[in-house]
């Protein structure tokens, strides 16, 4: 019996299929690309992906800087330090909205920088190695 006389394998039958399988596959593509952009407050990764960075903030009202190392899916911790910083009034522990950081490829620099006003706190840069 030839294929093309079974009712299922019309042209027609399929198009309506291959609209929701286009549909399906450009909502996967904006799901990804929603991730990838937003991020997790207070934390960021290195251009070249090697590293990530991630901030908290320590009972002692100190903004804690961990900088790790990322071999595909596993972060190891490559140092960390506690920065000053005058946070507004938010909790301690509690995850950190207000400031953006930025890791260099070699995570020898963490950058830091306040989200909303930079009045306060401005632009700090916090090395590997104190000064």
């Amino acid at each position: 019996m030839p294929t093309s006389n079974v009712p299922g394998n019309r042209a027609e039958n399929l198009l309506p299929l291959a609209g929701t399988a286009r549909l399906l596959t450009m909502l996967l593509l904006l799901c990804a690309l929603g991730r990838a952009s937003l991020g997790a407050a207070g934390a960021a990764v290195s251009a070249n992906g090697g590293f990530a960075v991630e901030l908290s903030r320590t009972p002692e009202e100190k903004l804690l800087v961990g900088v790790f190392e990322v071999a595909k899916e596993h972060k190891t911790l490559s140092w960390s330090r506690a920065v000053e910083w005058q946070f507004d009034n938010q909790r301690s522990g509690s995850v950190v909205y207000e400031v953006r950081p930025h890791v260099t490829g070699d995570d020898e620099k963490v950058i830091l920088r306040e989200y909303y006003r930079t009045t306060t706190n401005g632009l700090k840069i916090v090395g590997r190695r104190h000064p």
